[in-house]
């Protein structure tokens, strides 16, 4: 009786972890093909900008770059998946993605409809604390003490 247990919850086991991994493939599918509209986005934005009567409107070269620095968060997100269905620790990949979202949002910043200085400051500074945040998580993880085989792994995932 308790051997029918176990295997009944080991085939259990097996089956929910098969299922999540046809999952998270099916999701690393979804991100491939967004990224590709991405890029075909960028690349439409970017003739678009050449083409127009003032090609370096900051407006539509923050378009751009807004979309360049989109498909390279969605890169990470695919790296991410990729390390999961290795095994691998994906900390380190998180706080990657993190630091570009953080840093699309800086580059990007635009004050919605405000001109209250006090509005700018508070943004720029809920910014800049983040973005602290995640650099010394970063600086700890990666570079004061990687641990060997975090980095070789981490680093295979690339």
């Amino acid at each position: 009786m308790a051997d029918e247990d176990h295997s009944l919850t080991a085939r259990y086991i097996s089956l929910t972890q098969r299922l999540l991994d046809g999952l998270v493939m099916v999701f690393g599918v979804i991100l491939i093909g967004i990224f590709g509209l991405l890029l075909i986005s960028s690349v439409r934005q970017l003739v678009v900008v050449m083409a127009s009567s003032d090609p370096f409107s900051s407006a539509q070269i923050l378009g751009v770059i807004d979309t360049v620095l989109l498909s390279l968060i969605v890169v990470e997100v695919f790296r991410n998946l990729t390390a999961y269905l290795k095994g691998i620790s994906v900390i380190p990949i998180i706080i990657d993605v993190a630091i570009l979202a953080i840093g699309r949002e800086i580059i990007a910043l635009r004050v919605l409809n405000t001109s209250d200085a006090m509005d700018v400051f508070l943004y720029s500074a809920a910014y800049s604390i983040l973005l602290g945040v995640l650099l010394a998580g970063h600086y700890l993880i990666k570079v004061k003490e990687p641990r060997e085989e975090l980095q070789d792994a981490t680093d295979q995932v690339i």
